[in-house]
């Protein structure tokens, strides 16, 4: 469960909206959710490429 993309949004929402917190208290939650956006956004980007759609 702790690597799950849905798992770290969660978290991010109840340390945001729930528990009161900041910005800073969700940075550790935040990074990997971001490489992972960025990941998934190179590989389709490169997949579309390869298809001659971009």
């Amino acid at each position: 469960m702790r690597i799950s993309p849905l798992h770290w949004c969660l978290e991010a929402f109840y340390g945001l909206f729930l528990e009161g917190g900041k910005l800073k208290d969700i940075v550790t939650i935040l990074i990997p959710t971001i490489v992972m956006i960025l990941l998934f956004q190179l590989i389709a980007h490169w997949g579309m490429k390869k298809q001659g759609l971009v």
